[in-house]
């Protein structure tokens, strides 16, 4: 949620044109919802623990910040485009994960899962405009692709404990 608020000012200080980065920020909504879609029909499908496909999911969006580091045009069309397209794919997997995970209380599970999202909508953009304020795109981009990347390990850990039990 932090890259979607900030992404037209990112492009047009990283050298895209107040309307090319207008047009990034459709063209990332658009591989969004085109994602959300495709990549959750195929996880649906596909056999094994959607919460590692998830962390994947996760891992990649990562890295789809990370290209945000490098400025220009080319790293920050890339990346924003990686980041909506596979990284916001995420959270339908993710409520699939949590309701194979409990199938006999599917609201609860995915309502306390929501929670956490929706904190995360909140809190995201605060601390990548925060960041932003204080002069550093830098520290934003690299803050979002921790917080990712800590939260793929988070499902990753999750799912071996759950192994054990």
């Amino acid at each position: 949620m932090g890259l979607v608020s900030f992404l037209v000012l990112y492009g047009v200080d990283s050298g895209l044109s107040e309307s090319a980065a207008g047009a990034l920020l459709a063209g990332m909504s658009v591989a969004a919802v085109l994602s959300r879609v495709v990549l959750g029909a195929a996880v649906d499908r596909a056999a094994g623990d959607p919460m590692r496909t998830v962390a994947v999911m996760l891992a990649v969006s990562a890295g789809g910040h990370l290209l945000l580091l490098g400025g220009g045009p080319v790293p920050v069309v890339t990346g924003a485009l990686l980041v909506g397209s596979v990284g916001w794919a995420w959270p339908a997997a993710l409520t699939l994960a949590v309701v194979r995970r409990a199938p006999d209380t599917p609201a609860r599970a995915v309502g306390v899962m929501m929670t956490g999202l929706f904190l995360g909508a909140v809190g995201g953009p605060l601390l990548v405009g925060l960041l932003a304020e204080a002069g550093s795109f830098t520290a934003a981009w690299i803050a979002t692709a921790t917080l990712a990347v800590l939260a793929a390990a988070t499902l990753l850990v999750t799912g071996r404990l759950e192994a054990r039990l």
